[in-house]
C-alpha cells in the first residue's frame, strides 16, 4: 500500500495524433488527508503571451481523483489548474481552464497532479492527456467547456478569439524549417489547429 504513480509518454492512445502523456496513480485505503501524484515535465510547456484559458484533452479511469495542471508564473508562483475534479468519465473530455487571476506572463504548465481526499477502499488508476491549447483574445465568459470545434465552422464564425494549439507529444528532432513556417502562418491566423 502507500502512494504509488508513474507517468510516461506512451503511443497508442490519444485524442490526436499518436502519443500523449499517461499518469498512473494508487492511494492508500482510510485516509482523511489529501494524496498526491505529480508528474513533472522535463521541458515546462511555455505558454503563448495572452493567453486568456488553457484547454486541456483528458482521459480518466473512472475513479474519483481530481487532475490539476500546476504552472508558473514570472514571479514564480506556482498555481494549481482544476482540470477535473472528480475524473469519473471514461472518454476523452475536453476542457477550457481559465487563467488564474494575479499569474504574471510569461507562464508555463510545469506539472500534472492527480490527488485523492478521504479514501475508504484503495485507488489506483490511470489518466491520458493529451492536445493542449491556448484560447488568446476574446473575452473569458465567451469560453465554455462546450466550447465549439471551429474546424467544424467557418472561420468568420470564430468570432475575436483566436485559437493556438501548442505542446508537442510526438518525439523527434527540431525542425527550424517547420517552425520558422509555423511563425509565418501564425503571424495573420484566426486559428491554426496541429
Amino acid at each position: 500500500e502507500g502512494i504509488t504513480g508513474s507517468a510516461m509518454q506512451i503511443s497508442g492512445v490519444a485524442i490526436d495524433g499518436d502519443r500523449s502523456v499517461q499518469m498512473k496513480y494508487g492511494f492508500s485505503g482510510n485516509m482523511t488527508t489529501t494524496q498526491s501524484v505529480f508528474a513533472q515535465l522535463d521541458k515546462p510547456v511555455p505558454v503563448p503571451a495572452g493567453t486568456r484559458s488553457l484547454i486541456f484533452w483528458y482521459k480518466g479511469g473512472g475513479d474519483s481523483v481530481s487532475l490539476k495542471a500546476i504552472i508558473s508564473d514570472a514571479n514564480d508562483k506556482s498555481y494549481g489548474m482544476i482540470i477535473d475534479s472528480t475524473l469519473m468519465g471514461q472518454d476523452w473530455q475536453k476542457t477550457v481552464v481559465p487563467v488564474p487571476d494575479g499569474a504574471v506572463f510569461p507562464i508555463r504548465i510545469e506539472k500534472f497532479c492527480v490527488e485523492s481526499l478521504n479514501t475508504t477502499d484503495p485507488i489506483s488508476g490511470t489518466v491520458y492527456i493529451d492536445n493542449i491549447g491556448a484560447v488568446i483574445g476574446g473575452t473569458a465568459q465567451a469560453i465554455t467547456n462546450s466550447f465549439a470545434d471551429p474546424s467544424r465552422s467557418s472561420l468568420s464564425a470564430i468570432g475575436g478569439e483566436e485559437i493556438t494549439v501548442f505542446g508537442q507529444t510526438k518525439n523527434g528532432a527540431k525542425n527550424d524549417a517547420f517552425t520558422n513556417l509555423l511563425a509565418r502562418m501564425r503571424e495573420n491566423s484566426r486559428a491554426m489547429v496541429f
